[in-house]
């Protein structure tokens, strides 16, 4: 079984660090906003988007099954 080289490791730990980051910063964010506008997405969202995300996940179920 081959091992990780150093630079294998590095870019794995790179990319915890990131994401954690990133996370770290949308936690602290001063206009977070609540729970029903992230599901809602704040009833701005324009319908062709609604429907693409529809569309999408059916095809997706379809080629899954």
């Amino acid at each position: 079984m081959k091992t990780l080289n150093w630079a294998d490791i590095l870019i794995i730990l790179l990319y915890l660090v990131a994401v954690l980051a990133v996370g770290i910063w949308t936690l602290f964010r001063p206009n977070r906003g609540n729970i029903k506008s992230y599901f809602l997405a704040g009833r701005s969202m324009p319908w062709f988007a609604v429907n693409n995300s529809i569309d999408n996940s059916l095809i997706f179920m379809k080629i899954l099954l």
